[in-house]
């Protein structure tokens, strides 16, 4: 009895070892594909060589930490392939969330007809679903021979589904895991782990020190230069001309800076504010007009105090997607509502260069007089791209004589020149019993005078 015992458990245990690592390995979960890594024969080979821009972002922006979805990484992988595969003509390629002539369809249709890419088992494809680190890797994988690692990962045990597919991955160097000992298979994949996985699959690496040199490049405007993985974006975005150096790194000949997808003239992102330049790049370390631009592009007063203060303000209250004059025509009833007015010093007739003491003094007490209403309005429009100017001088209503005033002034882009002042309107107005409206007012149609060293403001 004891023999028959142990000789079907010798049989079993024969028949375990003779299946395939897919048949004895974990069920991936229900919303996984039930993907089996196939051999690479028959597929397309990745592009090596030619160093293909992969990534293109949107509206300027990249979305670093934000989850790649599975159409995402569809485009990115046809992106990449060689032609010359053949399609299986009975794979399923035809999904009822893939509609006809969506952005992602052409990419979708091919990698599972190539048996790259597999929809769920509802018969879906969920292209927006994020796709998860262990599916990403498996769908690298499938380009390249299988290679076993010495990886001990206390998530990806020999079981597991995708063991395989991150074995390979470790040994090939496309990955390390985290520093926990864990690999994160369920994980959602950043895009910016998925774009770094790419380029060490691809062998790439961008010239760091060309770009450092240059004073690197404002690609993406959510894409900092300390970003860990801005080179690695920069590879993936950059036309460049690649060479290996005589230590086998990547080196650029030239590389060419694409023209910003947003229009010319002031950009905002995230409370800061970029200046898109005639030629269609972002500015640098440059002026436009009043207006300075550090290397980062980002707009600057000089003082970085202040420009921490601006920055919160059109945080809390203005918009990345107003355009300039609504963000501007917001900025001026900022400053008109929300200071009250406080007797404060006089500066003398034509004196400049005031500007952002004069604003500080005003957002510190909340209080302040006509040189401080008129240079919070002159930082802010410049925040918002304009080119602006704070005056002082005087002013002369048709019931009384000539006093010290000070007054915003903006230019649009026309060269055309408009009064703003908010403290006429909300201070001088109140206490005379008037009706002035003072945002972008010509200074021919003005119910009064101003004047600056003798001169009339015309």
């Amino acid at each position: 009895m004891r023999k028959r015992i142990l000789s079907a458990a010798l049989a079993v245990l024969l028949m375990l070892t003779c299946l395939p690592l897919a048949a004895v390995a974990d069920e991936a979960p229900e919303d996984t594909p039930q993907d089996v890594p196939q051999e690479p024969s028959g597929l397309p080979a990745l592009e090596m060589e030619e160093h293909i821009v992969y990534i293109e972002g949107s509206s300027d922006l990249v979305n670093p930490e934000g989850s790649l979805s599975r159409a995402e990484a569809a485009k990115i992988v046809c992106s990449l392939m060689k032609e010359g595969a053949t399609p299986d003509p009975g794979a399923q390629t035809d999904f009822p969330d893939v509609p006809a002539g969506s952005w992602f369809e052409p990419y979708v249709k091919e990698l599972t007809g190539l048996g790259i890419f597999k929809g769920f088992p509802d018969g879906a494809f969920a292209p927006m679903k994020a796709i998860s680190r262990a599916e990403f890797v498996q769908v690298l994988s499938r380009f390249f021979e299988p290679e076993e690692s010495e990886m001990v990962f206390v998530d990806v045990p020999r079981d597991h589904w995708a063991f395989e597919a991150v074995s390979t991955a470790v040994a090939k160097g496309w990955t390390k895991g985290y520093g926990d000992g864990t690999f994160g298979p369920t994980r959602s994949i950043t895009r910016a782990e998925a774009i770094t996985m790419v380029n060490r699959v691809l062998g790439r690496s961008a010239d760091r020190a060309k770009l450092a040199a240059d004073g690197n490049v404002v690609r993406f405007l959510d894409l900092p230069f300390t970003h860990w993985a801005y080179f690695e974006i920069m590879e993936a975005s950059l036309p460049h001309a690649p060479f290996a150096d005589e230590e086998g790194k990547e080196s650029w000949t030239s590389y060419t800076v694409p023209a910003a997808q947003r229009s010319t003239g002031p950009q905002y992102y995230d409370g800061e504010t970029y200046y898109v330049n005639a030629d269609g790049h972002y500015v640098q370390d440059a002026d436009v007009g009043v207006l300075h631009f550090r290397p980062d592009g980002r707009y600057t007063t000089g003082d970085g105090e202040l420009d921490a203060q601006l920055t919160q303000i059109f945080k809390t209250y203005f918009s990345d997607d107003k355009a300039p004059i609504d963000n501007l025509y917001t900025a001026y009833y900022y400053v008109a509502n929300r200071y009250g007015y406080r007797a404060n010093t006089y500066l003398k007739d034509g004196d400049a260069g005031w500007e952002n003491a004069k604003a500080k003094e005003m957002i510190r007490n909340r209080k302040g007089n006509c040189y401080n209403y008129a240079a919070l309005m002159t930082v802010l429009a410049r925040k918002m791209g304009y080119q602006s100017r704070a005056y002082s001088g005087w002013f002369k209503a048709t019931f009384q004589g000539w006093v010290y005033h000070a007054w915003c002034e903006v230019t649009d882009a026309k060269g055309s020149r408009f009064l703003c002042d908010p403290d006429l309107e909300s201070q001088f107005c109140k206490r005379v019993g008037l009706d002035w409206k003072l945002f972008m007012v010509p200074y021919a149609q003005l119910p009064f005078q101003l004047r600056e060293l003798g001169v009339i403001m015309k």
